[in-house]
């Protein structure tokens, strides 16, 4: 079999991050597979592990007849190839498996415009810009999607909550589609899903973050939150990784030095620093907004940590059915935030949190081996319907 996977903003740091992982993992499990993006300067001179095809965008309606894959996963549910692209593999009788990185919060209609709008004035701070962007350009994508969903041959969202969020925010038109719609979470790095698990963990809490972006990994409510709840417990440090470094200083340069002493802000790491710092802590913290997954968690939870965030759509599977592997905030305020942070160093206290636990169960639900065969095996049915 040979799959095609397409993403048009493929970059070298993509190669630990899903779109590279999947190809990755496909080629791993014998199956041929080639990587196709658009042409650009960054590529130059990347080695990629699998094959990679790059394309000019005119090229690209010329493709599929030529390249003839047996199926086609398309990175992402609203990117530009897919609207134009989809009749075209349909009239070679190709599936197309759309990879929607998404919470399910799609359709711009009454029940689901709130969120939409809210997310794009904490990005533009205008509601007249955020408008605008929601009207020509958000819309007009999303109001195709219910009939490019009956037209494609599946989608993989990647959490539970987000597949009802899906099948709620496109509506009753295309209800009876609901059995394309599949959970497949985002694979993890090998580097975070091999090797042994300490099982010893120190009064430690990580979040891992692009802080620079500001509007959705909220790095202001983060650090409100470690400052109430460090203060609160002197026993407890906190590591905080990412870009963005410069915003989380500023943040705290007026804190004193008693707390601050207590939170090492590393800045960002390449992903063997990161396993490092996961080895050994115990609670991974989000305050983000809105996460179509939350790969920085994943990875943390494979590396026996256990989790405490907002009660986002993907974060509901992180903490399990009955809270076995964290704690999620009651709502989406600070206080609830803390308030859950405080009752998950109860829980690392009284003995009832297993490092070595919570990294076997996440190692066997999204490293590249399980995650991959679930794709490939999802495009081999969808290739024997045809």
């Amino acid at each position: 079999m040979h799959i095609a996977v397409f993403f048009a903003g493929y970059q070298p740091f993509h190669e630990t991050k899903d779109p590279g992982l999947i190809p990755l993992a496909l080629q791993q499990l014998d199956c041929r597979v080639t990587l196709i993006t658009l042409r650009k300067p960054e590529l130059a001179s990347y080695t990629a592990p699998f094959p990679i095809l790059q394309v000019a965008r005119d090229e690209l309606q010329f493709l599929w007849g030529r390249l003839r894959p047996d199926a086609v996963i398309f990175y992402h549910l609203i990117g530009w190839p897919f609207h134009e692209q989809i009749a075209i593999l349909n009239q070679h009788g190709i599936p197309c498996i759309i990879k929607a990185d998404t919470d399910g919060m799609l359709i711009p209609r009454s029940s689901s415009i709130k969120p939409l709008l809210i997310r794009e004035l904490l990005i533009k701070h205008s509601l007249k810009s955020s408008l605008l962007t929601l009207t020509k350009f958000v819309a007009p994508s999303l109001s195709r999607l219910p009939t490019n969903v009956q037209k494609t041959a599946a989608v993989i969202v990647e959490s539970t909550e987000a597949r009802r969020n899906f099948i709620k925010s496109l509506g009753p038109s295309v209800f009876n589609e609901y059995k394309k719609i599949h959970v497949i979470p985002l694979m993890v790095n090998p580097l975070f899903t091999q090797g042994s698990i300490e099982p010893i963990r120190h009064r430690t809490i990580v979040a891992v973050g692009r802080w620079e972006d500001q509007a959705q990994k909220h790095p202001r409510g983060l650090l409100q939150t470690l400052r109430s709840v460090l203060t609160e417990f002197p026993g407890y440090h906190a590591r905080i990784i990412g870009s963005g470094q410069t915003i989380l200083h500023n943040m705290v340069h007026t804190w004193p030095q008693s707390l601050t002493s207590r939170i090492k802000i590393l800045g960002p790491l390449p992903p063997t620093a990161i396993r490092t710092q996961l080895r050994d802590s115990r609670i991974f913290l989000s305050a983000s907004r809105w996460e179509s997954f939350g790969l920085a968690a994943a990875e943390a939870l494979c590396a026996g940590n256990s989790f405490v965030g907002p009660p986002l759509a993907p974060f509901k599977d992180f903490v399990g059915p009955n809270g076995e592997w964290g704690t999620l905030a009651r709502n989406e305020t600070i206080p609830a935030l803390q308030n859950a942070l405080i009752t998950e160093m109860h829980h690392w206290e009284d003995g009832t949190r297993n490092a070595i636990a919570i990294g076997n169960h996440w190692r066997a639900r999204v490293s590249i081996n399980v995650v991959g065969k679930a794709v490939l095996e999802l495009a081999q049915k969808l290739v024997d319907q045809q």
